[in-house]
This record gives structure tokens, sequence and C-alpha cells, in this order.
């Protein structure tokens, strides 16, 4: 560690490169979560499922889920969920766009479905969340750990370290100097 050479100033650096890494993985889960679950609410909107359907077939264009990661796995989420309400779907590609296609009589069954998909995302994001506090808490009582150490008894290890540092360097000379001698 940084602390063994006295290094204050390294410790802290690495203790905020843990934290950026700890928010960092935090927000490459928590923004993909946001973006599914706004995915589903505006495919939802965008279903209307006011009055009756002028035809017999819907198209969903799915561009909002096709930017997120890992798209197909959320294909075969989506699709497992339809066809366990019995909706009768597919999964198309027309003039490079990504469409969800089924009947317009299920158009109530797809919107609760997705519904209940939002609902998941947002109760899973919460879930995760709570996950990683104690993490983070975790590593705030390790620096207040080492924060609360007396600085005498830190300022010794550190002299002891350099000590132990200089007597490796010291060593390493005499036996370079040793063979420069016999040769």
């Amino acid at each position: 560690m940084a602390s063994d050479f006295g290094d204050e100033s390294g410790e802290k650096l690495i203790d905020w490169l843990v934290r950026i890494g700890e928010r960092s993985g935090e927000r490459a889960m928590l923004e993909p979560a946001d973006r599914l679950e706004g995915a589903f609410r505006r495919a939802r909107e965008g279903m209307g499922g006011k009055g009756a359907p002028a035809k017999e077939w819907a198209k969903l264009d799915m561009k909002d889920f096709a930017e997120l990661p890992q798209y197909e796995s959320l294909k075969e989420i989506i699709g497992s969920e339809l066809s366990a309400r019995s909706v009768e779907h597919a999964f198309a590609s027309e003039g490079g766009r990504e469409l969800l296609v089924f009947r317009t009589k299920d158009v109530h069954e797809v919107d609760d479905v997705f519904h209940r998909l939002e609902q998941q995302v947002a109760a899973g994001r919460e879930r995760a969340r709570e996950a990683i506090a104690p993490s983070r808490d975790r590593s705030k009582e390790k620096a207040a750990d080492r924060d609360s150490e007396p600085l005498e008894r830190r300022a010794a290890e550190a002299r002891r370290a350099s000590r132990a540092l200089q007597a490796e360097k010291g060593a390493d000379r005499e036996i370079s100097l040793s063979q420069t001698r016999s040769k």
C-alpha cells in the first residue's frame, strides 16, 4: 500500500480511484436501467390503446431498446413475457428499424407486459442500489479507520518502512559493487 512508504497522498489517491470505480460501476448499472425503464414507458405511451384499432397488426418501434446493451437478451425477456400471456408477436426489421409486431387486439396485453417490466426494472434498480451501498460504506469505514490511527504511530511505521527500503537499496548496492570489483 502507499502508506507503507509514508505516502499519504498516494493512499488518498488510491482511495479516490476506488471511489471513482465504485461510482462508475454503479453508474454503468443504473444508467441502462433508467434508459430501459424509459424505453418501456415510451413504448407504452406510443401504443396509445385508444378506441378500436383500424388494422389487424400493430408495429412498435424498438429503437429505444435496440440502443441498450444486451439488446438480444431484452428481446428474449420481452418475447417470453408476451408468450406467457399468449400474445402472438414477432420481432422484425423494416427499413433498418427493429419492430415488435403484434395483433392490435392484444395492445392492452402488450401494454400490461411492458408496464410490469418497467416496474420490475425500477424495483431491480433499487435492490441493486441497496446492494452497492454496503460496499461503498465499507470503503468509507476503512478510510475512517486509517485516518483515526494516531499520527505518531503512522509516522513511526513510515520511518520503519523507509529504513527497510534504504537497507534493501544498500544491500543491493553492496552486491553490485562487489560484483564490479571481482571482474
